[in-house]
């Protein structure tokens, strides 16, 4: 099994897309230097974010590439310095990482260094039972961090997700997914035991055109989406319905 695909993060308000690479620039009093390991692989990597200040709030999502290991967020809303960030940091492999930065008119220059540690993977797997099967179908697992909303201090809009891994429809419908560890993430765990620490959604896709040919539902429940919620183990023998859209 492959490391999972890129992460994808809806983000609530519109969304200031920052591409550094990490030898570019320095650091300015208007933003934060964010620092990764060097041995660390980056692949998938995804920082979400949300700027505090007088402005109100804006969220972010920084542009990743596996060979950068180090990100400048620029923290200023229309010519003003923000507050506070705070960042949700993801890469698969390891840990969650929150980020919690105050006070940001008198913080001094320098970088914030990530401390990635190893999370393990758990195994999820299951056949589609039903509906014609594409040569380059692809089941995905998408989680869902309900938690986002309390750190990030809103009270509604879209919920923070991502794509942790991804697995190739074999012609005889069946699948294996490696799912990250969240019942083990001290993060996930440091939220209240139930919905409010995430669940899983599996969704088919064609990995050629990205399209969605059919929505996914456990054969034991029907007419409801595949939403699993996190756990330190899942079924082996998944049975999973493609009902057309």
């Amino acid at each position: 099994m492959g490391k999972p695909s890129v992460l994808l993060v809806t983000v609530l308000c519109s969304a200031l897309i920052v591409g550094l690479d990490g030898s570019q620039g320095r650091t300015t009093e208007r933003s934060v230097r964010l620092r990764f390991p060097d041995r660390a692989d980056l692949t998938g990597l995804s920082i979400q974010y949300y700027l505090v200040g007088s402005s109100g709030r804006l969220g972010g999502l920084v542009h990743t590439a596996p060979d950068n290991r180090e990100y400048v967020v620029e923290t200023s809303q229309q010519g003003e310095q923000s507050n506070s960030l705070k960042a949700i940091v993801y890469c698969p492999g390891y840990r969650l990482v929150l980020l919690n930065e105050s006070d940001l008119s008198s913080r001094q220059s320098g970088a914030i260094s990530i401390d990635l540690k190893p999370l393990g993977w758990v195994p999820l797997s299951g056949w589609l039972i039903s509906g014609p099967i594409p040569r380059d179908l692809n089941i995905e697992a998408t989680y869902l961090a309900h938690w986002g909303h309390p750190f990030f201090g809103i009270a509604d809009g879209a919920v923070a997700s991502f794509t942790v891994a991804t697995s190739k429809v074999a012609l005889d419908g069946s699948f294996l997914l490696n799912i990250p560890d969240f019942a083990r993430d001290p993060v996930v765990t440091s939220f209240q035991e139930g919905p409010m620490r995430g669940e899983l959604r599996l969704i088919a896709r064609e990995s050629g055109t990205q399209n969605i040919p059919y929505a996914l539902e456990e054969v034991q429940n029907p007419e409801r989406d595949v939403n699993l919620p996190v756990a330190a183990e899942y079924s082996r023998e998944l049975l999973l319905v493609g009902v057309p859209r």
